[in-house]
């Protein structure tokens, strides 16, 4: 099997140098993307093993917080997960939709924004995220497209 990881600017998300604060690990994090044109398929993308445990672990940090703090959660912590977490959006088809409500809650003019239960709900899913998560992967060409032609 022919894989490629695609890592964008090469940040490690777990690599945390001293006085970083973990919004700031978190946005670093880029999930990296593996890319595999195996023979006989059409090829598919998908986040990485350590891309979708990275994106887990962001997501139960939010709602921790978020337990903790009565619903209220760093809106620097959160626009950072939003922004790991939709680097996945190549690869996982329901991203934005399980994105959507959590970017609703997000503040631009507060530090903390607050979570309602729409946004608890798609954080859960995304900690639950792993490698092996069906919606994890996307084909690259669909079914049957060996037997397209191009017109010209």
């Amino acid at each position: 099997r022919d894989s490629v990881l695609l890592e964008g600017d090469g940040h490690q998300p777990n690599a945390e140098a001293a006085g970083r604060t973990e919004a700031a690990a978190a946005a670093s994090a880029d999930a990296p993307l593996e890319l595999s044109t195996a023979p006989g398929t059409c090829g598919h993308i998908r986040v990485t093993k350590r891309g979708a445990k990275d994106i887990s672990y962001f997501a139960r940090k939010i709602l921790i917080s978020s337990a903790a703090r009565r619903r209220h959660v760093s809106s620097k912590a959160l626009r950072a997960f939003i922004r790991v977490a939709w680097t996945t959006s190549q690869a996982v088809r329901p991203a934005g939709f399980n994105l959507r409500a959590v970017w609703d809650e997000l503040s631009e003019t507060d530090e903390d924004s607050v979570l309602r239960r729409a946004a608890q709900t798609d954080l859960k899913w995304w900690a639950d995220f792993c490698y092996e998560h069906a919606a994890n992967g996307t084909a690259l060409f669909p079914q049957g497209s060996e037997e397209m032609v191009l017109c010209v």
